[in-house]
């Protein structure tokens, strides 16, 4: 039955249904693989409540109200006293309140280095300074579009506990509590228009003072979340007057809070991360992760200076590494800086700000109080004399292990931090305890002992204050630390059964290609059909039912055995596994198949056998961490190594005309994407020996200049060129004229001309506010017409146009005077190849648009390399024709003979293409500025078109961005398989059988091309996931390998999208329109 159905399908739509099912096989094993690999922590829904109503802490309150403002992306060095050398005169030394009221008021005002929890995103640090919670790796995702927190945080508490509360700023506050905020004190602002440096920090400002000096109602918490410094570095960097200009306004606004401040109102100020050298942020790198922290009481004491500066005197603490990373007050030094400074955990603001406003610390909370905030004295005692705060701070941090800690004066017991670490260390404690007996208590079993002890000894009530607070410190810290390795934890059981998954799909891919090797058609009830398509999807559907049924019976017999997967991820690892051992198992270890090994061909050396090498190098080369920061600089000695072979060969060429191309073409190529090559952007292992020519300089967000003015000229130039392309086989004609010289060079140059206006608006000074607005408004309007135009107007073009072969009628005269019409077909050698280019220039407009200018230029040159490949690999099948025609011919004089055209075997495409594609396309994802890392994603492109955040538009802008290069680059893949090859018109065919025998038979090709790119990317993703398994404990696995790895695996699902799109609608429709041109020809003659 299912062979049947199968065999009443059409070879188009057999080969996209293979393609469909390869498609499969990798989503779920990628799948099955990230579920085991990148876990995400549960979220517990307990809350902290008070022992009874006003009795929330035992830590008496210092406040009873606070402001806290958060100034998104306020890097730790923009407010610091001591800045990097030499400073940047942009943002270093121009928001200097901080420092001036740390260095008046050093009880009532600090400055820390906070470092906050990757991914830096604003919607996980929210998370983060109200829950205490941490992120996982894969929250970024829901940077986008986030859902309400429901775990208890400081906003939970403030409103359970008859705090009113009021919010203004980045709107992502009302999407994650939608419901917290007091009846007519929410003014949420559009956090995403980065273009609009303004409007949510006036609007926070106009909101603000009035709350300030009571004149919009009583309040007791009230938020502010400024955006204009992160959307300045998102738009120009830190590095530029509009940084400047941004700073010196939050300068100014805080002078004037501090003034409006009443004696009772703590003011927290803080960045929710920082931004690296770019203006950009989402990773872990650095800059990204130091955030500043100022919390300042206008009157209340919060740290008795005395201690303090005992704590931390340079001169009485010992210079040694274990005092600056683990003493009880840690500093650290930021990059470029020579002064270490306090540092603390961002997280840790959250019990500190809910005991110092009397509240209960939020349930989830893993933060610990700020010491220099609770070294204040808890009674009214008369402080003692400063001497007798004296501690012997050497031989406290020189002591050996075991040795008895110095002895402490009594008045420490009265300091407000023992109570304050007591309810701290209590409420972690708590946490964890209900994690351990949550669904994902296991993940606690290697580390619980462990904790439950620190514990225990951190509260013994004889240990001396000094004493208490290290060991509570210890304990707080280890939590930390052993929650952040367990939810980078991994389910290994789901981890294996995926990685066994997607390794089977490297030998299936292989199978499958090795099938469509092979004789492309066969006789089947009367009928051609692709034999292969049928095979494997039979097989393919088969083995997942089989093997669905038999796991969802292991599951349910060894259910006990088998806790960590779910019955719906065991029933998909059957499915997967079974289908892809029925394809292995048929076509590499039968008989009875043509892809048996008994009748593979032999394979040449740098067609077949140098491809796969170079192959198995690449996939290998993920195990290094070298290697991967490196790949862009492998792929081009990988792309040499495939051309290499082309230019030698050339000279072996029969004719010189096809020496010529060979070398021409493929020296072309070669030069072209080694020019490509030449941008780059830099991740943060690469410096100090990588340079970006991506951007204009390090740190900023521009092009150069001369690939902004090369853009356009690209823009004007390309058009002629590929048409050059199509003119050699004289299929420039009919529908390519208006589609190629007017409609795709006018939106390219749309696309190269809303990049001039982008850069001619965020040029400083060169243009007046009118100005700017008239060019922001311009260039918006031009995005649109551009994405418009290209899925339109070029779409609908293409679709309803014809192929670009130009009928010629010439009319003659008989003996007899009759009249006969005789029909020329211009260009149909080339009828399917250059329709489908028409097709590939469609998706390319799109990718133009959202790629900065120095990415238009790359994608440029990229396309002409291909093009030019696709000539060398045509040329390579038409020489390698004529030397089989003469070396079989057994008559010489057949040769010349036209009546008697030559029957030579089909030319099939080989392995050492695809190979091709699938480098090049990586190559370019790398030269169009990526990298794989977050930190390089170019957030800016959500915004081309639309100045706001606009769903479904915006993510998919990014991923066009991102993924598109390596998209269309696969979506050139059939041009291999179809170009230069003429239609089997029955004109042209001795019977229609025969005709769609040949029809089938380039189909097969396309597929085979295509199947052979998807192998490509398998083995990539495979090598990337087996590296990221074996060296999930490494170092550098959450910046090397694991994004890699994620890299690997969107690219593989966007290059299988992209040939089933080619294949099920760009050949499937070329053939119509061919077959169509064909039929009518026949009945006109």
């Amino acid at each position: 039955m299912l062979v049947a159905s199968l065999r009443a399908l059409s070879p188009i739509s057999l080969g996209t249904l293979v393609l469909v099912w390869i498609l499969f096989i990798h989503g779920s094993s990628l799948y099955l693989f990230t579920r085991g690999f990148l876990l995400t922590r549960l979220a517990l829904d307990n809350k902290t409540k008070c022992a009874a109503p006003g009795q929330c802490s035992t830590v008496s309150r210092t406040h009873s109200k606070a402001v806290v403002l958060i100034i998104d992306a306020l890097r730790y060095d923009f407010v610091s006293p001591y800045p990097p050398s030499p400073p940047d005169a942009f943002h270093h030394n121009v928001l200097t309140l901080p420092a001036e009221l740390t260095a008046a008021h050093p009880d009532r005002s600090f400055i820390f280095n906070a470092h906050s929890d990757p991914p830096t995103a604003t919607l996980q640090r929210i998370k983060g300074i109200t829950t205490g919670s941490l992120p996982t790796f894969v929250d970024l995702g829901s940077s986008f579009g986030g859902s309400s927190i429901n775990e208890d945080s400081l906003i939970h508490q403030a409103v359970s506990n008859g705090k009113r509360v009021a919010f203004m700023g980045d709107d992502t506050w009302a999407t994650v509590y939608p419901n917290s905020f007091s009846p007519n004190m929410s003014w949420p602002y559009d956090s995403f228009n980065v273009e609009d440096l303004h409007t949510v920090d006036e609007g926070v400002i106009r909101h603000l003072f009035p709350l300030l000096k009571g004149q919009a109602g009583k309040w007791d918490l009230a938020i502010g979340h400024f955006l204009g410094v992160d959307h300045v570095g998102h738009r120009v960097g830190p590095s530029g007057p509009a940084m400047r200009a941004k700073l010196q306004q939050m300068d100014k606004v805080l002078r004037q809070v501090v003034n409006e401040l009443d004696n009772d109102t703590l003011l927290v100020v803080l960045g929710d991360h920082g931004m690296d050298s770019k203006g950009d942020h989402g990773g872990d790198g650095i800059l990204e992760t130091s955030s500043a922290m100022w919390v300042y009481s206008k009157s209340a004491t919060l740290g008795i200076q005395p201690l303090i500066e005992t704590m931390l005197n340079a001169d009485a603490v010992p210079r040694v590494a274990e005092r600056v990373d683990k003493g009880l007050l840690p500093l650290s030094t930021f990059p470029g800086s020579h002064t270490p400074t306090r540092s603390i955990q961002q997280i840790d603001i959250v019990p500190s700000l809910a005991l110092l406003l009397g509240l209960p610390i939020p349930f989830n909370n893993l933060g610990m109080v700020i010491p220099e905030l609770f070294l204040h004295h808890k009674t009214n005692v008369p402080l003692p004399d400063e001497s007798k705060w004296k501690i012997d701070w050497t031989a406290l941090f020189t002591r050996r292990m075991g040795e008895p800690l110095p002895a402490h004066p009594k008045a420490l017991y009265n300091v407000a931090l023992k109570d304050a670490m007591m309810v701290n260390a209590v409420q972690v404690r708590a946490y964890i305890e209900a994690y351990r007996n949550s669904a994902s208590g296991g993940e606690l079993d290697a580390v619980y002992a462990t904790l439950s002890q620190m514990y225990v000894d951190s509260m013994s009530p004889v240990l001396e204050p000094a004493t208490m607070w290290g060991k509570k410190r210890v304990f707080f810290r280890q939590a930390l630390k052993d929650c952040r390795a367990l939810w980078a934890q991994f389910n290994l059981l789901l981890m294996l059964s995926g990685l066994a998954a997607l390794g089977l799909t490297v030998p299936t891919v292989w199978a499958v290609y090795r099938a469509f090797d092979a004789p492309a058609s066969t006789k089947i009830d009367g009928e051609k059909k692709l034999h292969a398509g049928v095979a494997v999807l039979s097989q393919g559907l088969t083995g997942a039912v089989g093997g669905a049924m038999m796991s969802a019976w292991v599951k349910i017999v060894l259910a006990k055995w088998t806790p960590s997967l779910k019955f719906v991820e065991m029933v998909l690892l059957g499915a997967t596994i079974g289908s892809e051992w029925a394809v292995i198992y048929s076509h590499l270890f039968t008989q009875n198949t043509p892809a048996s090994f008994t009748k593979i061909k032999a394979m040449s050396y740098h067609r077949t056998i140098l491809p796969i090498v170079v192959l198995i190098i690449h996939a290998v080369s993920y195990t290094s961490n070298s290697f991967v920061m490196w790949e862009e600089k492998l792929t081009q000695y990988l792309l040499l190594t495939l051309l290499l072979p082309v230019l030698i060969g050339s000279f072996a060429a029969p004719e010189w005309r096809f020496r010529a191309r060979l070398l021409g073409f493929g020296a072309a190529s070669a030069i072209l994407l080694r020019l490509a090559a030449i941008s780059t952007v830099c991740r943060e292992e690469q410096h100090p020996y990588c340079h970006v020519t991506f951007y204009s300089a390090l740190g900023a967000q521009a092009a150069p200049w001369i690939t902004t003015l090369a853009a356009p000229v690209c823009a004007l130039v390309l058009p002629s060129i590929v048409r050059r392309f199509l003119a050699q086989s004289e299929s420039d004609k009919v529908a390519a004229p208006i589609f190629i010289e007017v409609v795709w060079r006018g939106l390219l140059c749309g696309g190269a001309g809303y990049w001039i206006l982008e850069r001619l608006e965020n040029t400083h000074g060169l243009l007046s506010d009118e100005l700017v607005m008239v060019v922001r408004s311009a260039r918006t309007v031009a995005a649109q017409a551009v994405m418009t135009g290209s899925v339109v107007g070029a779409g609908m073009l293409w679709w309803t146009s014809q192929t670009c072969v130009e009928e010629r009628h010439t009319v003659t005269r008989g003996e007899n005077d009759e009249k006969h019409v005789q029909i020329s077909l211009i260009g149909h050698a080339n009828a399917y190849g250059s329709s489908y280019l028409l097709f590939v220039l469609t998706a390319f407009s799109l990718v133009f648009l959202v790629s900065p200018p120095t990415g238009q230029v790359v994608l440029s040159l990229s396309l002409v390399a291909i093009l030019s490949y696709v000539e060398v690999a045509d040329t390579e099948k038409d020489s390698a024709a004529l030397v089989e025609a003469f070396t079989t011919v057994s008559d010489p004089a057949q040769l010349l003979d036209k009546s008697k055209p030559l029957k030579v075997s089909p030319q099939r495409p080989t392995f050492v293409t695809a190979a091709f594609v699938s480098i090049v396309s990586i190559a370019t994802f790398y030269a169009t500025g990526h990298q794989a890392v977050l930190s390089t994603i170019q957030w800016k492109s959500a915004f081309i078109g639309f100045p706001v955040v606009t769903y479904p538009f915006s993510p998919i802008l990014v991923a066009l961005n991102t993924f598109g290069p390596i998209a269309l680059v696969a979506l050139t893949t059939p041009l291999f398989a179809i170009w230069n090859t003429t239609p089997p018109w029955p004109s042209t065919s001795p019977t229609p059988a025969e005709s769609e025998a040949k029809e089938t038979l380039i189909i097969g090709d396309a597929v085979k091309l295509a199947v052979g790119v998807s192998l490509y990317h398998s083995a990539l993703t495979f090598g990337t996931a087996m590296s990221a398994a074996i060296l999930r404990r490494h170092l550098m696995v959450w910046k090397v390998f694991a994004p890699r790895f994620m890299l690997g695996g969107v690219a593989l699902l966007c290059v299988d999208a992209a040939l089933v799109l080619g294949v099920g609608i760009g050949v499937r429709e070329v053939m119509n329109k061919a077959q169509k041109m064909g039929r009518s020809a026949v009945k006109q003659a």
